[in-house]
């Protein structure tokens, strides 16, 4: 029979000596029905039909954060802690009196792990080229190699990488910005990508939010366009829409997310 204090426990007490988690204390290990649209299975990825129409369904997207933010967040959270050596259990204890030993010693060892790891992985920047039997390869490539440089890619996959070694997820966002071309990553700690429920799991749309905002505000991401979304007295409103045509956004941004997770 489970004490009290198997309760009080927090998920590192668990990871940290094996013992299984409590049911309460993660999002579950089958798939879940958010609602009569949005699933999500074992893995923590959510899935929408194919034959729905984001657009159409816009509560979807805060449902879809609603749950992110109450199950999946969290263990995000605990993940980052980890590598920034936060381990709350053995910081959060009393001192002990005086000239007695105190045990909170931390050794950051996830840190060091995946810092070391993502060095040998991602030390050396990636290299992308164009081939083909075309003469004007080299001319094209130089021009990549330029686009490359001008976004940091270096930085950029070395961060992308990392993240996956964290949390393991993480997303590339490219973009344009004021007619150019950019690419950042992504925390899957306010980023998600959603999937359909094919056999395929083709990538449908992708949703960026601030979870610490006072307003519900969210960006979502479709191969169309960004559609900046605010939740204002129980309505959804698109706050970029053309106010000519509510059904088309003012500035189109061809946005596209890429994912990258370890395994």
């Amino acid at each position: 029979m489970r004490t009290a204090n198997y309760f009080k426990k927090s998920n590192q007490d668990f990871i940290l000596s094996g013992t299984p988690l409590h049911k309460e204390l993660y999002s579950g290990d089958q798939e879940i029905h958010v609602n009569e649209h949005v699933i999500i299975n074992d893995d923590d990825v959510f899935l929408y039909p194919a034959t729905a129409n984001i657009l159409e369904n816009l509560e979807d997207v805060f449902n879809i954060i609603n749950y992110h933010q109450a199950w999946i967040a969290p263990k995000y959270k605990l993940k980052r802690d980890y590598y920034k050596g936060r381990h709350h259990e053995i910081i959060g204890r009393e001192k002990k009196p005086l000239n007695k030993p105190d045990a909170r010693l931390v050794i950051n060892l996830p840190k060091k792990l995946v810092n070391t790891f993502n060095g040998y992985f991602s030390g050396d920047p990636v290299q992308i080229k164009h081939q083909s039997d075309d003469t004007n390869d080299d001319v094209l490539n130089d021009k990549i190699q330029a686009w490359l440089n001008d976004n940091d890619y270096a930085d950029v996959f070395s961060e992308w990488a990392k993240q996956a070694d964290i949390y393991g997820r993480s997303y590339l966002y490219a973009y344009f910005n004021d007619g150019a071309l950019q690419i950042t990553a992504c925390s899957p700690r306010d980023t998600i990508l959603v999937y359909d429920n094919s056999v395929v799991h083709r990538p449908l749309f992708g949703i960026r939010y601030s979870p610490d905002a006072d307003v519900a505000t969210a960006t979502l991401i479709t191969p169309k366009a960004d559609y900046e979304l605010v939740r204002e007295n129980g309505k959804i409103v698109v706050t970029n829409a053309d106010s000519d045509d509510p059904s088309v956004v003012k500035k189109k941004l061809g946005a596209h997310l890429s994912n990258n997770s370890t395994i």
